[in-house]
Order: structure tokens, then C-alpha cells, then sequence
């Protein structure tokens, strides 16, 4: 006889994930073990109670930060700006249905940031703080706090969503142009004389 196929907890929660999101946190345990290929039993062996499986399945994953931590580089601030807005909001596009299915499932942000060393938001504000002092400390960007950067041009990236899925106003602007814009308008304001007169040449 044919062992039963072993399952890693990855695997388990990549479609346990997949289930939640598409079906809805109320969705029965049996639903999610029968598209694993395993028994509830066996879940609840595994995860301990349905709230753990929701909590480990939806919880959002850190950012990857490499492009921010590794900058600034030579190029134009506005075009680098471009870049870490177009991998900061597909981010929070890809976290924003995990976290309000988990607050369906009565998971406070509170209780939800308690698994992690840094939250998310932390990890992309100190992210951010880095990269504007980097910035700010080679002459690419006018004296300023780092932190009021950070918070302002990450605040800017929040806004799309805001006002298109939070307060449901029409958005008629493609998400690239948007972080274009913002990119743009936000180099404009804090980029030091020494860029606009041609950056590091």
C-alpha cells in the first residue's frame, strides 16, 4: 500500500491561504483538508484550532526590501522612487485582502503583530528612514528628517487605495501612472540642487 503523500506546513497553508481568500474565513475546515488532500483531523493535529490555521495561513508575509536597502544608487532619485513605489504597492495590493479577511475573523492588528520580531509597516518605515538618510547624507536630497520622508512618500503610495477601495471614489489614473506621479511630484520637492543640476555627474 502507498504511503499517504506527506505535506509540509508551507504547503498546507499556501492552499489553505488560497481557500480562505477565495471562500471566505467561515468556510468549513473540512473544505480547506479536502483541497490539501489531508483530513480535518489532521489539521487540527497539525495547527492545534481553525483560528491558528486562519491566523498562520493569512498572515501577511515581510516585504522584500533588498531594492531599498541597497540604495540609493546613481540613478535619478524620482526614477529609484518609481521603482520601490511600484515594489511597495504591489506589496500591500497583495496584503491588503489577507489582513481584511483576518479581521473578519476577529484578528486584531494588535494579536496579529504579535507573530512577528518587526511588522511589516515597521520593516517598510525603517526601510524607508534608511534610504532617505542614505539619500539625504550623500547630497541627493535636501537636509531634511529622514522619518518625515519616509512617512510622507510611503503615506503617498497608501493614498491610491484609500481613496479608491477605503472611501470608493472613482480612480480613472492606471496604478503606474499613479506611482509615477507620486514619484515625480515627491522628487520635485525633496531633491537637493546638486540632483536637479544632474545628480551624481
Amino acid at each position: 500500500m502507498a504511503r499517504p503523500k506527506e505535506y509540509t506546513d508551507e504547503e498546507i497553508l499556501s492552499t489553505a491561504g488560497q481557500v480562505l481568500l477565495e471562500h471566505g474565513v467561515k468556510v468549513a475546515t473540512s473544505v480547506i483538508a479536502a483541497q490539501i488532500g489531508l483530513s480535518s483531523a489532521a489539521l487540527f493535529h497539525r495547527f492545534g484550532s481553525k483560528r491558528n490555521l486562519i491566523i498562520q495561513a493569512l498572515i501577511p508575509r515581510p516585504p522584500e526590501m533588498g531594492l531599498v536597502e541597497s540604495g540609493p544608487d546613481e540613478r535619478a532619485i524620482q526614477d529609484q522612487l518609481a521603482d520601490i513605489g511600484h515594489l511597495i504597492v504591489a506589496h500591500m495590493q497583495a496584503m491588503a485582502p489577507r489582513v481584511a479577511a483576518l479581521r473578519n475573523a476577529g484578528v486584531s492588528i494588535e494579536e496579529l503583530f504579535k507573530h512577528f520580531e518587526k511588522p511589516p509597516p515597521v520593516v517598510m518605515f525603517q526601510s524607508m528612514t534608511a534610504w532617505f538618510e542614505r539619500a539625504i547624507a550623500s547630497g541627493r536630497v535636501r537636509q531634511a528628517s529622514a522619518e518625515h520622508c519616509a512617512m510622507a512618500f510611503l503615506g503617498s503610495l497608501h493614498g491610491r487605495h484609500f481613496f479608491g477601495e477605503v472611501l470608493c471614489i472613482p480612480i480613472t489614473t492606471s496604478r503606474e501612472d499613479y506611482i509615477q506621479s507620486a514619484a515625480c511630484l515627491f522628487s520635485l520637492g525633496c531633491a537637493s540642487a546638486q540632483e536637479r543640476q544632474g545628480g551624481m555627474q
